[in-house]
């Protein structure tokens, strides 16, 4: 796993199955399998900015939050 900072308050997770994007503390997208996943959850108007400067117009997918976190879940497989 890699962890790396990408601006103010947000950060990359890097594992071997997945790239989880950070807003602040919270996991808001994933990018697993060549597909794109953001959170349905509002959390603020800045995680929301945070949210579409990393996706760069790229359509993703809403999905729970819940499922954004289970990324995060030791031992997941895909």
């Amino acid at each position: 796993m890699k962890l790396r900072k990408v601006g103010s308050n947000q950060s990359v997770l890097e594992t071997n199955q997945a790239t989880v994007f950070f807003s602040y503390e919270t996991p808001v997208v994933v990018v697993a399998g060549g597909k794109f996943f953001k959170t349905d959850q509002h959390f603020s108007l800045t995680t929301s900015k945070h949210i579409k400067s990393f996706l760069k117009g790229v359509k993703a997918e809403a999905v729970p939050q819940s499922f954004i976190e289970s990324f995060l879940d030791e031992g997941r497989t895909n």
